[in-house]
């Protein structure tokens, strides 16, 4: 990242598909409850900072992961790999991945393409 660090709330501008779809998608795949999730999200972005918020994204991931292992792919896991998956891969603009999420990315990249592929 050249020009500095970046600034303490730039995770905030993010894009917003984790807060709109994953509350939705995690509860069309069986895996949380809507209403918890939107409300974790909310106190997340209201309250939260960078490392929160991404140590969440982990968690989402894993449990993203074992919820396919358990119960299988359908389109609502992998549009949620997707969404995961962008934020990471749009988090290099304000920061560098650490260990722990290089490790997730690579998994999710596994996941989409060893499970969750759409048939045409």
């Amino acid at each position: 990242m050249s020009g500095g660090a970046a600034p303490r709330d730039a995770w905030l501008f993010l894009p917003p598909e984790v807060e709109r779809l994953a509350p939705g998608l995690l509860a069309d795949i069986g895996a949380a409850s809507e209403a918890a999730e939107a409300a974790t999200i909310d106190r997340l972005i209201t309250r939260g900072n960078a490392p929160a918020w991404f140590a969440h994204i982990r968690a989402l991931t894993d449990l993203l992961s074992r919820t396919v292992e358990e119960r299988g792919a359908s389109r609502s896991a992998r549009t949620l790999a997707l969404v995961l998956r962008d934020q990471y891969l749009l988090a290099l603009g304000i920061r560098e991945l650490d260990g722990k999420d290089e490790e997730q990315l690579v998994r999710l990249d596994g996941l989409l393409r060893d499970r969750l592929r759409v048939s045409h």
